[in-house]
């Protein structure tokens, strides 16, 4: 998946993930090849990785979910959190931030339902490619250095619902309570 198609699925949002773009994301990417959801999480977690290297880990960050509350520390899910936001808020916001970093302090970003971009994402990629977005794709969890800070802070209510590997689910679903294997996962 090139950059500019990742960003033109990403334009979906509108600028933030909320839940009915994280519902018209998914719909959009079950629609699509399992080639392109995987060069979409592909390209999710490296813009995310890009974001996780820059000194931004404890910077006061406001966040739009939250009117007039006090800025949030960027640390453990508040980072993870304000990391997707970024990536959500589109193109240009993302490059602003990439560009300078201390730019970040001053955005207005709403990370409060930033989990939903995962979901939406880890979810489609299980359905059509039964990949596990935690261990292929996660940026804090697969293929960067060990950092124990990363696995000291336990993942909120956030990505719980996401479809993992060994577990049952059935296609576009992230119940556990289904217990049926998804039908691509057989055998593998």
């Amino acid at each position: 998946m090139t950059h500019d198609a990742f960003w033109e699925l990403i334009g979906l949002l509108d600028g933030v993930i909320d839940e009915d773009g994280a519902d018209l994301l998914q719909a959009r990417l079950a629609s699509l090849s399992t080639e392109v959801v995987e060069g979409f999480a592909t390209n999710l977690a490296d813009k995310v990785r890009a974001l996780a290297r820059l000194p931004i880990e404890g910077v006061p960050v406001p966040d739009a979910s939250d009117m007039g509350g006090q800025a949030l520390s960027a640390l453990g899910d508040s980072l993870e959190n304000l990391l997707y936001a970024i990536v959500a808020a589109g193109r240009a916001n993302y490059s602003a931030a990439i560009e300078e970093p201390s730019s970040i302090e001053d955005g207005d970003w709403d990370g409060g339902e930033a989990e939903l971009l995962v979901d939406a994402v880890a979810t489609v990629l299980w359905s059509r490619a039964c990949l596990d977005w935690y261990e292929d794709f996660d940026p804090f969890l697969a293929d960067l250095p060990a950092d124990p800070r990363w696995y000291e802070t336990a993942r909120g209510s956030a990505w719980k619902s996401a479809p993992r590997r060994g577990r049952y689910c059935s296609p576009l679903s992230n119940s556990s309570i289904t217990r049926v294997p998804h039908p691509v996962c057989v055998g593998r």
